[in-house]
Parts: structure tokens; C-alpha cells; sequence
């Protein structure tokens, strides 16, 4: 049996309650599509959603974007919250991502646990509108890598043991992956000039927090994200760097616009 230990993504004493951006000519009920973000501060961190949003509205596209997110906490915690029917309910979400911080999942034993609260939530979502596209977040591994048990997986281990255990996890609630982590891993390996890591070696510089939206926005809107003119405080070099990759690993055609 795999002993219990901690592995939450957590920023002390930050809480961020439930917020709602739109474009400047969009409203939340007349926008043609609707995002929602769950998770913690992995996906607040930089205010990932709006830069999204902002590189959303730079590229021409009506949305509205909100975000339920909370600091230290898994998944598991907005499963359990009172405010779950109420929040999910609060719009006909066209997209729904769901960002766990419990690196538990390179666990394949911990994978029917987990499993509790990633299908509570999306019986909720679904209810709500059966046409919801749900994405799982792939997470990126610690920049030292992990031990545990006196085992140290470093960090190109820790890496294969985070996209082996999301593959199998997400077949397991059936839903499709948010390549973030694989992304990530790209920009790490080959472009290390690119600082994703905060100081704390976990969570996301803005540089990584924009990578993260790049990513969404392939994904999302199935198309290249290269050449998005919003570059938020990083250098046109920088960002240009950054779509290309997100877009390669989403589409397969980063080098084009």
C-alpha cells in the first residue's frame, strides 16, 4: 500500500475567490463561448486566465472566461465544496478545465481515489450541459525533481512518471489531456534561456503562467497560437518562443503561423 504523503501545489495564505472576465465587447450571456477554469494556484498564479483571455481577445474571439480557484487545495476540495452545483451552474460552459495539484497520480494505486472527485465534478458539469468539452491538466514536474521514501525521481524522471500516470488516469475518467506538462518539458529541455520557475521551483514565472495559456489557446481553439500579438511583460522573442512550442505540442505545427 502507498503510504500517504503531500504533494499539493501550495502558495501559503492566498485564497482567490470565484472572478469573471470577458472581453470588452462581450458579455458573460451574450459571448459565444464560455471557459471555465478549476483549480489552484498553479492556475491563478500571474492570473493565468486572463492572460489567456487577453491573447483570446487579441486573436479575434468572443468569450467569456471565469475561474474557481483556491490555493493549496486538490481537486478533491471542490468536489466536496457547497458551492459546487451553484458555481458550475452559473453558465452553459463550453470548456471546462479541471487542474489537480495532487501528484499522487504518478501512483497508478491512487488512480481509483482520485477518480472520486474528477468524475463528481464532471457529472456536474455535464449535467449542467451535456456539450461541455473537459480537458485534465497535465502538470509539470518540480524543477528538482521529487523524493519520496527515500527514492529521488529527478526531474526528467519525474516527468515520464507524470505523463504516464495522467495518460492512465485519463483514460481511466475518460477524459482528454491538457498537454501542459509535455509543453513544459519542451521549453525545459530546449529552451533553458526560458525561466518557467518561480523562485520556489514549482510554481509558474509569467513566462510560464503565459505558456500555460498558450497552450489553452491551441487547444481550445484548435488553431496555432503563433504570432498572437498579446505578449503580456515578455519580449516579442520570448513569447514568439513560447506559442511556437505550445502550438507544436497541441497541434504539431508550432513553426507555422
Amino acid at each position: 500500500m502507498i503510504k500517504r504523503f503531500s504533494f499539493l501545489l501550495f502558495l501559503a495564505g492566498l485564497v482567490l475567490n470565484c472572478y469573471g472576465q470577458s472581453s470588452e465587447t462581450t458579455s458573460a450571456n451574450s459571448a459565444s463561448i464560455k471557459i471555465l477554469f478549476i483549480g489552484n494556484s498553479i492556475t491563478y498564479y500571474n492570473d493565468m486566465p486572463a492572460i489567456f483571455m487577453n491573447m483570446a481577445a487579441a486573436g479575434g474571439k468572443d468569450i467569456y472566461v471565469n475561474a474557481w480557484v483556491r490555493g493549496g487545495v486538490i481537486l478533491g476540495y471542490f468536489a466536496q465544496s457547497a458551492q459546487a452545483v451553484q458555481f458550475i451552474n452559473q453558465k452553459k460552459w463550453d470548456y471546462v478545465i479541471l487542474q489537480d495539484g495532487d501528484y499522487h497520480i504518478i501512483y497508478p494505486g491512487e488512480h481509483q481515489r482520485l477518480a472520486k472527485a474528477v468524475n463528481y465534478l464532471k457529472g456536474l458539469i455535464l449535467k449542467n450541459n451535456p456539450d461541455t468539452k473537459i480537458f485534465f491538466h497535465l502538470l509539470h514536474a518540480l524543477k528538482d525533481g521529487l523524493t519520496h521514501d527515500n527514492i529521488h525521481y529527478d526531474y526528467r524522471a519525474f516527468t515520464r512518471k507524470i505523463v504516464d500516470g495522467t495518460t492512465a488516469f485519463a483514460a481511466l475518467v475518460d477524459l482528454p489531456i491538457a498537454p501542459v506538462g509535455r509543453a513544459w518539458d519542451e521549453i525545459v529541455l530546449h529552451q533553458p534561456g526560458i525561466e518557467l520557475y518561480d523562485p520556489d521551483k514549482m510554481h509558474p514565472t509569467y513566462a510560464g503562467s503565459y505558456l500555460i495559456a498558450c497552450v489553452y489557446y491551441s487547444l481550445i481553439f484548435q488553431e496555432t497560437c503563433v504570432n498572437n500579438s498579446f505578449t503580456g511583460i515578455l519580449s516579442t522573442k520570448q513569447a514568439r518562443s513560447i506559442q511556437a512550442v505550445a502550438a507544436k505540442i497541441v497541434l504539431g505545427n508550432g513553426d507555422s503561423a
